[in-house]
């Protein structure tokens, strides 16, 4: 199992994008990523990921109906998703209210935010692999 944890990031700014896999990486982690919703949606039917962590406004499929299209695939427990956004927090968290796994975490990204993605997505993952 080891403790390189696999994410897929999402957003459609190229330049946030690659700041949250650089963090990512920079910690030893593996990152793949898409640049929108639908892209991101056939990532996840292909790969395995321990958190996916996606920007919510976005063209197309936001990051809130990336998680409600996710769902049906994944048990609770299984894979964490982390809503990043510029939105007023509190809007983004009623709407994914009764979604497990998911957490909403404002922009900007830091240290502690990243510190918290990992915690929780390992915690994930053991009680995953420990269920299998």
């Amino acid at each position: 199992m080891g403790d390189t944890l696999a994410f897929l990031v999402v957003d459609d700014s190229e330049s946030v994008l690659h700041l949250h896999v650089a963090m990512l990486v920079a910690r030893g982690h593996r990152c793949d990523f898409a640049l929108n919703g639908c892209d991101a949606i056939l990532k996840l039917s292909a790969c395995d990921y321990d958190g996916v962590v996606t920007d919510n406004n976005m063209p197309g499929i936001s990051g809130v109906d990336l998680v409600r299209a996710s769902r049906g695939a994944y048990k609770p427990g299984e894979l964490p998703f982390f809503i990043v956004t510029s939105d007023p927090r509190e809007a983004v968290t009623d709407a994914v209210s009764g979604l497990p796994d998911v957490e909403v975490i404002a922009k900007p990204i830091d240290d502690a935010k990243i510190a918290r993605i990992l915690t929780v997505t390992r915690a994930a993952r053991a009680a995953r692999h420990a269920s299998a």
